[in-house]
Parts: C-alpha cells; structure tokens; sequence
C-alpha cells in the first residue's frame, strides 16, 4: 500500500493498540442483536436496533475500518455475508482469529478506507461506524458510493461536533484546565482511545454524508454523555438522550454523536472539495 504520512502514524498508533486490544480482549456481547429489551438511549445498541429490522437475506455486508471485527462478527450472525476490511495488519490479524474462534467466514482484506480495492457496486450494506474521523472523509463518501449497489443502504455512526461547539472546545479554559481533569471520569481512568490525527466531523461533513443518501434519516446523541460524564451513568445518559429527542431541531448544534442511515442515490452529487478537513484537534 501506498500510504500517507497521516496512515503511516495510524498505522503505528494501531500498531501498539492492537496489542492492548489482544490483552484485554472480551467476547463480544450478542445481546446487542438478541436481545428484545432494546437500550435505546445508547447510539451502539440503537444501530443495531436499525439493523435488526432490515432483514438480511444473505445479502452482501462491508464494515469499513473494522478494527477488530466486532461489527463483522455481529452482522455476519444477523445472516449478512460479510466483507470487511482495515488499515492495520495487525487489528486485521486479531479479527482472523476472533472470526475462527466463533466458527465464522468472513472475508477480511488489509487497505485503506480512501482507496479500497473492492469491485464496484458489490455491497448491498454499507456500515462506517467510528472511522470518518480518521480519515479523508470526501474522498471516502466516493468510495462508498462506488462500493454501494443500486439502493443499497448505509450506516454511519460517528463522533460528532459542531464548529460552533469545538471552538469552544479549543479554548484555553477547556484544553487547558477542564479537559484534564475531565479524562480519567470519562474513561475511567483509562488512556483515550484518541489518535494524532483523527478529527470529529463537524456540520460540513454531516451534509457531504447525507448527500449520497437518497432519503436520509437521522438520530442524534451524547449531549453530556462522553462529553463530560462516562455512558457508564445509565440514568444520566437516558436523561442526556431524551434532551436531545426533545431539542431535535438544535440538535445538530448540541451532539456529540449522530447515526445517519438511507439508501444510496442513483447518482449522488460531487462532493465539494472545499469540504476537506483543516489540521486536527485533539479531544
């Protein structure tokens, strides 16, 4: 692969984290597509909330940027054929493993999420979840659009900020004093899983995302919850989800998280150029 020097320090940060995946490493909680009492307060549970009432039908499955292959695994059981693939060898190793240790077929591939080597129109399922941020988001939507069949439906679900929001964000009081003090709470006293170069998308990359949509739908989450208090706080994070259902028209303005799902356009429009990221911040 011909990378970038931004996919060469990804490469090298999922290097080491696929190491820290290994030690730590869980069996994934099936409940999530099994189980009919629904958390509908959490973004994770609610996709595949949304996906469990699309039938599979045997079709044909793409998880972009799969890390490990969680989402692999679990739409594989829901009755997709899965393809799936990431920039690191080594998460793609571990996710070979966890695949033959459930007893699973899926075709993992190593490349990168702007220049996938897949053949056209050949998914009638696309999920992105937690990837957009790490990469080159047009040229990405290209991508998928390409990859997508006629119709075919996809999911992205993705950290989230307005620009408005992350001004605020990056400002001395927020970086400086509150931040610090605000991680070891949020992630319970772990180290983020925050990269050098990942960017959360802001207002202008919602819309080059809903752009290849036909119909679009839209949910939003996380106004407080991993902001400045952790989803481990179940009563606060129904309460934090059920403001942002009752704001929904600022909503756009307040999230931290948005789940974007709907068929692909027959023929979706240019992406703009000028919808490419500035430098990244971190947090």
């Amino acid at each position: 692969m011909n990378l970038t020097s931004r996919q060469r320090r990804e490469l090298d940060y999922h290097r080491d984290h696929a190491k820290t995946c290994r030690q730590n490493h869980r069996p994934s909680d099936i409940g999530v597509i099994t189980n009919d009492k629904r958390r509908w307060w959490n973004g994770y549970w609610t996709m595949y909330t949304l996906l469990r009432q699309r039938p599979s039908g045997g079709e044909t499955a793409l998880v972009v940027g799969c890390g490990k292959g969680e989402d692999a695994i679990l739409l594989t059981r829901l009755g997709y054929r899965v393809t799936a693939f990431d920039l690191s060898p080594d998460m793609i190793a571990l996710a070979r493993e966890l695949a033959d240790e459930a007893g699973l077929s899926i075709d993992y591939h190593v490349m990168t999420a702007e220049n996938p080597d897949l053949p056209s129109h050949s998914f009638g399922l696309i999920l992105a979840r937690d990837i957009l941020h790490h990469v080159e988001v047009p040229r990405v939507l290209e991508q998928l659009s390409r990859l997508a069949k006629p119709s075919a439906m996809i999911m992205i679900n993705e950290n989230y900020t307005h620009s408005l929001v992350q001004k605020i964000r990056d400002s001395w009081l927020v970086n400086a004093l509150l931040y610090p003090r605000l991680v070891s709470f949020v992630y319970k006293r772990e180290k983020p899983y925050i990269t050098a170069d990942e960017s959360k998308l802001n207002e202008q990359d919602l819309k080059a995302c809903q752009n290849i949509l036909e119909t679009p739908d839209i949910q939003f989450f996380n106004l407080f919850v991993t902001r400045i208090i952790p989803d481990s706080h179940v009563l606060l994070a129904r309460l934090d989800r059920l403001l942002l259902m009752i704001l929904k028209p600022i909503a756009p303005w307040l999230a931290g998280r948005f789940i974007l799902f709907g068929k692909t356009r027959a023929s979706p429009p240019p992406i703009p150029t000028e919808l490419q990221k500035p430098p990244p911040k971190h947090g």
